[in-house]
């Protein structure tokens, strides 16, 4: 029996909720980079903040130039999305109706609305539409699952899994695209840039076809890694350790909507 948001305790409903919300600010993000139309609705520089009441760690999309990025924080900005709770805000970014609080603190805050609207639709249409290339959908999934396993690292329940992991940087490349994540202690840190420094261990897949198998869920690592459609280099416990958390990852993102109660 799946896993639905009612079975969740308060305590996970928080990390869920902030699981979302970095994985839609990071999916909304790399679709504006991927989209022309997306690309011309933030060509003027705005933000837009995501939170929930009562939830650490809120994010803001910032856009300037025709894309966007993610910092995390709760400077000021054009304005915030804040969910009234963590369950609303774990039910609404799933897919769900959530109850959420529009704060404009500037004019733009129309604007920024607007983009936010247009590519939450878009970038999970881009990711189910079949005739989109894997080389569009390689770099979405990518970042979304980096953005994911940053965020999930707050669970308790992986603590010591984090505590025998060891640290460095992985950095993951899937055909044209790549991303890095930097382990330290119980957390871990989606970096920004591709480190110059050699990093601590390398994860490639054979193509961007094979990422997003298995970055979507449809394939496992290990049997690609059997198969020989993923290469592993550098300090293999990293790369094990990565695997573990990302099934955490995969845990929450297939927790269902259930029934809503009253």
């Amino acid at each position: 029996m799946n896993t639905s948001l009612n079975d969740l305790s308060a305590e996970d409903l928080g990390h869920l909720a902030r699981i979302r919300i970095s994985l839609t600010a990071r999916l909304v993000a790399a679709a504006s980079r991927l989209d022309p139309e997306l690309g011309l609705l933030c060509s003027k520089p705005f933000s837009l903040g995501l939170g929930a009441l009562g939830l650490s760690g809120p994010v803001r999309i910032v856009c300037a130039g025709g894309s966007a990025r993610v910092v995390p924080g709760a400077r000021p900005a054009s304005g915030w999305l804040i969910f009234t709770s963590a369950g609303a805000c774990a039910r609404a970014l799933s897919g769900g109706k959530g109850a959420v609080l529009p704060l404009p603190l500037a004019p733009s805050f129309a604007r920024a609305l607007k983009f936010f609207r247009t590519a939450a639709r878009r970038a999970p249409a881009l990711l189910r539409d079949a005739s989109v290339p894997a080389k569009t959908k390689a770099p979405l999934l990518l970042e979304a699952t980096l953005a994911g396993l940053e965020a999930v690292c707050h669970d308790p329940y992986l603590f010591p899994r984090l505590d025998h992991i060891p640290d460095g940087i992985e950095l993951i490349r899937a055909g044209g695209a790549a991303g890095a994540i930097e382990k330290r202690g119980r957390s871990m840190r989606m970096l920004d840039e591709i480190p110059r420094e050699r990093p601590s261990a390398v994860l490639s897949f054979r193509d961007e076809d094979t990422a997003v198998k298995v970055l979507s869920g449809k394939r496992q690592a290990v049997v690609a890694l059997g198969l020989g459609e993923v290469r592993i280099e550098g300090l293999l416990p990293l790369v094990q350790g990565l695997f573990g958390v990302m099934d955490r990852f995969s845990w929450y993102l297939d927790v269902s909507l259930g029934e809503v109660r009253p």
